[in-house]
């Protein structure tokens, strides 16, 4: 069985005999939780980030920004040194949920492909037990990996965004955010919920840059795969 969440930390202890595939950053941990050995026998986790801000604010000046965009924020930096970083988290900030996920894709597609191989291997296995896949909220990374996963195993595109657009009912967001935004300089209230257009577009996104192909995934454990969960 595979099943996501975010932060797991405070249930760990009821979490025995689980895989955790944890998608977060080491900064986005409990400092208790940090130095976790994953090879421990009773909860196993595998830390996997997907999130690398080096790579994302690169990518969005290289993909994102416009001809027009990159001028005004080479003219702006002449005046004031935070405003060619302020103009790049503007462009993700105003591009919501969609254009987060797209740079997530260009940025750690090897590392995203990486987990969901590594997932559906763990699945298929004889002795695979159950699987969490998380990441601080459980909706955007965790997002992303699940609707490989579900694409993979051939559910149609239609669920995959209703199973994706329900997770807001069980999102706890606020205060946390005003502490972020002081430590990234990005608003993350921008990126709250998990509204349906942001997985439509991305699945469209996957769809039509042929992600798929490029991951490279092993037909036969898919195919395995598949068998499993259509199965289950």
């Amino acid at each position: 069985m595979v099943f996501r969440s975010g932060s797991p930390d405070e249930h760990l202890p009821s979490l025995q005999g689980y895989t955790i595939f944890d998608l977060r950053n080491a900064d986005e941990k409990y400092a208790t939780v940090q130095s976790r050995d994953e090879n421990e026998v009773v909860v196993r986790i595998l830390d996997r980030p997907l999130l690398f801000p080096e790579r994302v604010w690169a990518d969005v000046r290289d993909n994102e920004w416009t001809l027009l965009d990159r001028v005004g924020a080479e003219v702006t930096s002449i005046f004031s040194s935070e405003a060619y970083s302020r103009a790049l988290y503007d462009k993700l900030e105003d591009g919501g949920l969609s254009c987060l996920y797209r740079v997530i894709l260009r940025t750690s597609l090897t590392e995203v492909s990486e987990v969901v191989e590594e997932i559906i291997t763990s699945v298929i296995s004889d002795d695979g037990g159950p699987i969490l896949i998380n990441c601080a909220k459980g909706k955007d990374r965790t997002g992303i990996v699940c609707a490989f996963l579900h694409l993979l195993a051939g559910v149609d595109e239609a669920t995959v965004v209703s199973e994706y657009a329900e997770s807001e009912k069980r999102l706890k967001e606020g205060g946390e955010e005003r502490k972020k935004k002081e430590e990234t300089g990005l608003d993350w209230s921008k990126f709250r919920g998990s509204p349906a257009n942001a997985m439509r577009d991305t699945i469209d996104f996957i769809r039509e840059n042929d992600i798929m192909r490029k991951c490279n995934f092993d037909t036969s454990k898919v195919e395995a795969f598949k068998s499993i969960i259509n199965n289950s």
